[in-house]
């Protein structure tokens, strides 16, 4: 996971013809931290994921190799409605939170974190949309915009 989420962020770099430093200096990022994204020693945190899919106008699922679709796209800032999502689908799909977290190897007592509010690490987001087959920018209130 890791190193898809650096590799996707990497190309996303070279195709704009930047290097780390420069990267970095536009998101106001240290040097050091977005290499280890790019390196696969650490996957960045869900709001530094944003940033970067903004900055390349893309999806969260496009960064973290959940689709292969690139299109360049503006998304709205994300209402981090995630509980209310999450339990909506479960219920839609008939899966109990117990039964996801068993089958992607969470915590099952990160519901009662969620429930107040508290937005899953991106690592989770990755396992939660992709055993649910939905997108991260829907689970957490990302939105198209129209043009």
């Amino acid at each position: 996971m890791r190193q898809i989420v650096g590799g996707t962020i990497e190309e996303l770099m070279l195709s704009e013809g930047l290097s780390i430093s420069e990267f970095a200096k536009i998101l106001g990022m240290d040097y050091k931290q977005l290499s280890n994204y790019v390196k696969g020693v650490y996957v960045p945190s869900l709001n530094n994921a944003i940033r970067i899919a903004d900055y390349f106008s893309c999806s969260l699922d496009f960064l973290c190799g959940l689709t292969e679709n690139a299109i360049k796209r503006s998304y709205s800032k994300p209402d981090f409605k995630f509980y209310e999502r999450y339990k909506s689908i479960l219920k839609e799909m008939n899966i109990t939170h117990y039964r996801l977290c068993k089958d992607i190897g969470i915590n099952v007592n990160d519901l009662r974190l969620w429930k107040m509010g508290r937005i899953p690490t991106l690592t989770t987001l990755i396992k939660v949309a992709d055993y649910l087959s939905d997108s991260i920018d829907y689970l957490i209130g990302r939105n198209v915009i129209k043009n």
